[in-house]
């Protein structure tokens, strides 16, 4: 698949996964995050050809940050890390419930399991 063709369905996900239908999708740098406003995933240049294993990859990426936004408390993450006084009980915390958000999309979204394996 081309990596223009899974940024023009990735677009349509997001706004069908997410809560509101103004959260934007961003590609730029190598990590994948949530604000709940916007979803931010690994750069991939337009003109590249994606393997299924890459593409899966990327949905599972989409699927998790949009579980962010549907289910957890983006605000209060921000509180709790910011009272937090240790970056490894801060990252505990990110773990936690980046299992808890897996757990959740797979059972609402079978298919989800599959990419977020990936």
């Amino acid at each position: 698949m081309l990596a223009a063709q899974l940024i023009k369905e990735i677009s349509g996900l997001v706004k069908v996964f997410g809560k509101d239908k103004n959260v934007k999708v961003i590609f730029e740098g190598e990590k994948a995050f949530t604000d709940g406003e916007k979803v931010v995933l690994p750069e991939i240049s337009l003109s590249n050809y994606l393997t299924q294993r890459k593409v899966a990859a990327i949905r599972g990426l989409v699927d998790h940050e949009c579980g962010h936004i549907r289910h957890t408390d983006l605000e209060s993450m921000t509180v709790a890390h910011k009272k937090i006084n240790s970056e490894y009980i801060s990252f505990l915390l990110n773990v936690v419930e980046d299992c808890r958000i897996d757990r959740k999309v797979s059972n609402e979204m079978p298919g989800a399991a599959i990419n977020l394996n990936q």
